[in-house]
């Protein structure tokens, strides 16, 4: 494992309790690499799974056109990546008011750009070697029918979706997923590219993985704490305990859930 890209990080006094919940769960892995453990991962889906941030950046001046905000360059939109949620909003001079509506117009636009968004090279096979012995799940604020599409084939490997907006947030449906399929914390792991994915999987008090090809850079991602960071996805593979032809070093039989719940389907919240 390369230790520079793949790095588990020790609890730190002071942090509140679901981050620190959430890196002392990631830390009992790391000193036990070879116990299996994982039995659900939860993927973000844009950026992530799907190389949309070419698509994003076009569209949010075309959008912000339309709902009288801060229109930006490309030099800008790179700076805006190492920026958290709030700075960006805050550059960008949005309206909180907006936000919602913005929100749905950028997930009507998304809708119809889907034929035109592609997964990210190796995401298939990813998912298919994951398919054998975890449980798949995406839980994202795009929605459903969106992700779907953009997955193609790779859909029929994802057991649970969580998409669409949500007053709740995304911590709220990490629990639940979590709850429903008797799971604890550790058995669980969070995969996204910005430091709000990682800051709900705090919150939940469940590890997380950032991973860097996606829309936050590297350094703001690693200012969010993530319990592990991984720069390609054959590193995420190797993470979360996947590699060709076998089942994991860290995953559980896919049916070792419980009877009631392995097959259960998850009703479509949202982000």
């Amino acid at each position: 494992m390369n230790s520079n890209a793949l790095v588990a990080r020790e609890p730190r006094s002071g942090l509140a309790d679901g981050t620190a919940a959430s890196l002392a769960a990631a830390h009992a892995l790391a000193r036990n690499r070879e116990a299996p453990a994982y039995r659900l991962v939860i993927f973000d889906f844009d950026g992530t799974l799907a190389d949309s941030r070419s698509w994003f950046m076009r569209t949010l001046n075309d959008v912000a056109g339309d709902f009288g905000f801060r229109r930006v360059s490309d030099h800008e939109l790179e700076m805006l990546r190492g920026k958290s949620n709030r700075e960006i909003i805050r550059y960008l001079e949005v309206p909180v008011w907006k936000m919602p509506a913005i929100a749905r117009e950028m997930r009507r636009r998304s809708a119809v750009a889907a034929g035109a968004i592609r997964l990210y090279e190796g995401v298939p096979e990813l998912l298919q070697r994951l398919g054998r012995s975890v449980h798949i799940a995406v839980v994202s604020s795009n929605g459903e029918e969106t992700v779907r599409r953009v997955l193609g084939p790779s859909a029929a490997l994802v057991d649970h979706y969580s998409c669409s907006a949500s007053i709740f947030g995304k911590a709220t449906r990490l629990r639940a997923l979590r709850r429903q399929l008797r799971l604890q914390p550790d058995e669980v792991i969070v995969v996204g590219d910005e430091p709000r994915d990682v800051e709900a999987a705090h919150q939940a008090g469940i590890p997380s993985v950032a991973v860097t090809w996606g829309y936050a850079t590297e350094a703001a991602l690693r200012r969010s704490a993530p319990s592990f960071v991984a720069k390609t996805i054959a590193e995420l593979a190797e993470l979360i305990g996947d590699t060709p032809g076998e089942g994991g070093s860290h995953a559980m039989p896919k049916d070792s859930a419980p009877a009631d719940v392995a097959e259960a389907s998850w009703p479509r919240a949202s982000r």
